[in-house]
């Protein structure tokens, strides 16, 4: 089947061309099932008939669909070896290849692999799972889109083998559309704590931060402020406003830490989650120092990491000396918008 698109454009000599590109889509692409005896064996079929771990979610066999969320943000987890038979789409490997290059490189390793059997699909040419772009739809939502029209085929494709297929995403948005369309939708984490024997597979997971910034410690939240960009810090530190140096964590107390730099001679005391701001031991950081009618000492205590609120502690642990140390808050600690080195 030939599918065209003719489009009229301007040169920059002000000449008005016409272009037309042909997009041809293909029936006798193969699904890559070794169990399917409809697809023509025009390539080598990956995926097998039993998941190396088994989920209690899915009792049945089944395929995993990823979406791009998943390919960028859960690589170590795709690495894993009980991972298997997971079906990559044509549209996922365009975007990742796009948006990370390095990521594309590790889910390609992923696939040449023959003992991981993930298997391409190559949905943008294939009939029955191209989609056009649909006015005013951005590009974002036609690939979610064309996600969920795939791992619908392969439901309809493989019924007749018993074969369930499970869409993984961590969008919210694209896996309720999906479980709207009579489609099985899970959310990494929730896939992983339902597979047997693969308790430690939760720790290769990345949690990705929430819209509103919020982590969570010990069920307390903890708002963080928003780390600013390279350049505003660069231009800080040129203006005198921040101050460039190297994080230190206190052996006594995981509330405070302490940043040397060539601006004061003393160190400067950092304290608080809130102001420690996801900073860690030996992290090149660049802070903003506090008012001196702010500044305090270190709290003399030993507090150890155990299930306290942060505010409940500030507000009750003594204060040092302010002459030995400089209250400040870092301005940015997040790999690699703000750390240096």
């Amino acid at each position: 089947m030939l599918k065209a698109k003719t489009f009229v454009k301007k040169t920059k000599r002000g000449n008005i061309i016409k272009v037309v590109r042909e997009h041809y889509l293909r029936d006798d692409l193969s699904c890559g099932s070794t169990l399917c005896k409809v697809c023509p064996n025009l390539s080598p079929a990956k995926l097998g008939n039993q998941q190396k771990a088994e989920s209690a979610l899915v009792p049945n066999s089944h395929y995993l669909v990823i979406d791009t969320n998943v390919a960028l943000h859960q690589v170590d987890f795709l690495e894993d070896p009980s991972i298997t038979d997971v079906i990559v789409l044509q549209t996922v490997l365009q975007e990742v290849r796009h948006l990370n290059d390095s990521l594309y490189k590790r889910l390609r390793t992923i696939i040449e692999n023959s003992q991981k059997r993930f298997f391409v699909l190559c949905n943008e040419h294939h009939r029955a799972t191209y989609i056009d772009r649909e006015p005013n739809e951005s590009c974002n939502d036609r690939n979610d889109r064309a996600i969920r029209v795939a791992a619908a085929w392969y439901e309809e494709h493989l019924k007749h083998l018993n074969l369930e297929i499970i869409l993984l995403t961590n969008d919210k948005d694209n896996r309720d559309k999906a479980i709207k369309a009579g489609l099985k939708s899970f959310e990494v984490m929730e896939y992983v704590r339902s597979l047997k024997g693969c308790e430690n597979l939760v720790d290769h997971l990345s949690v990705q931060e929430e819209k509103d910034n919020v982590s969570t410690v010990h069920d307390k939240k903890i708002m963080f402020d928003e780390h600013l960009s390279l350049y505003d810090i660069k231009m800080g530190i040129k203006s005198n406003r921040y101050h460039q140096g190297k994080f230190e964590a206190s052996r006594e107390n995981y509330l405070e830490g302490y940043v040397s730099c060539t601006a004061y001679d003393k160190q400067v005391l950092i304290r608080g989650l809130k102001h420690l701001n996801r900073a860690v031991h030996e992290d090149v950081v660049a802070i903003e120092v506090f008012p001196k009618s702010q500044w305090v000492g270190a709290s003399g205590t030993v507090q150890l990491d155990e299930k306290i609120d942060e505010e409940e502690d500030l507000n009750t642990m003594p204060e040092g000396n302010a002459q030995n140390s400089i209250y400040v808050r870092p301005t940015g600690t997040k790999r690699p918008v703000a750390i240096f080195q």
